[in-house]
């Protein structure tokens, strides 16, 4: 068992101090320690051990924020995690909310957890896809998640049926495949014209993401310049440009019901108007034509 020295105990319970903490996460006890943290401790958890961590929650941090400044939070079972890379792994949000209310919270804290195993923790209680990439210090990784599970369901012609992958699924998938160039491209780099398509209103931003990465597989510049035509309307000279029919398409189909269209029928179009695009065609004023009773179209290149 590792001797370590506390700042002076707050209640029952020893308050967590810097020698103390490095002691523990140098090495690891086997039992969670019952601990009190304070703000200034909490502050520098966040500054020296809280890398690549999943996306923080505001509305959560106001509501534990809220609680420990009424006294209402308690003693429960949660505990404040620590990985053997001595990064701060579970509890973000709990320090976070320390921090706001400017009021010291006890927990259990337990180190020393295999840092591979994170995105298994409170695995379908809390965590998701996104949380798993942002641990391993993806970018953007809430776009990313979901470009992946577009990209698998594209790749797999499961687009019609809209299968659900696990948070192992999507981390896996991204450490195996879609982290590395393919063809020459990479996933991350199309981001920005999912952005792009999402500002201007004309399908998510996941879709054009997964879109624009497959269409760059089979020609990069014309994907580029089909996006740059479609997300900004930009060197489109014809009317009957399949860049500027599917806008006028897509326009259309929201403007003419109030029910919300299916997300595979926008893929599915943008997909028929990027076959025509590269191929040279032109496309008639009513648009890419697709019906979810067919067959989900392939792409072309």
């Amino acid at each position: 068992m590792v001797k370590v020295s506390v700042l002076p105990q707050r209640g029952h319970y020893e308050v967590l101090g810097i020698e103390a903490l490095n002691a523990m996460l140098a090495s690891p006890p086997i039992a969670s320690r019952v601990m009190t943290i304070t703000p200034d401790m909490a502050k520098y958890i966040l500054e020296t051990h809280n890398l690549h961590n999943r996306p923080k929650k505001p509305a959560k941090i106001s509501e534990y924020a809220t609680d420990m400044h009424s006294g209402s939070w308690g003693l429960t079972g949660d505990t404040i995690k620590f990985s053997d890379l001595r990064l701060l792994r579970d509890g973000q949000n709990r320090l976070l909310a320390c921090l706001k209310s400017g009021d010291p919270f006890t927990t259990h804290i337990v180190f020393g957890i295999e840092d591979k195993l994170f995105h298994k923790m409170d695995i379908g209680k809390v965590r998701t896809g996104s949380d798993c990439l942002a641990i391993v210090g993806v970018k953007n990784s809430t776009l990313i998640a979901a470009s992946i599970r577009w990209c698998l369901l594209l790749e797999n012609d499961r687009v019609k049926t809209r299968d659900v992958y696990t948070n192992e699924s999507i981390l896996r998938a991204w450490e195996t495949i879609y982290s590395k160039p393919i063809d020459g491209v990479f996933l991350a780099n199309s981001a920005k014209w999912g952005a792009a398509s999402n500002k201007a209103g004309l399908c998510g931003s996941a879709i054009a993401t997964a879109l624009h990465f497959m269409f760059s597989r089979k020609n990069q510049k014309k994907a580029d310049a089909f996006f740059e035509g479609f997300a900004k309307a930009l060197n489109i000279s014809k009317e009957s440009d399949p860049r500027n029919r599917i806008r006028q398409k897509i326009a259309m189909a929201k403007d003419s019901s109030g029910t919300r269209l299916s997300e595979v029928s926008y893929a599915a179009w943008i997909i028929l108007a990027w076959n025509a695009f590269q191929a040279g065609r032109s496309i008639t004023a009513s648009g890419p034509k697709w019906e979810v009773s067919e067959m989900f179209p392939v792409i072309h290149g």
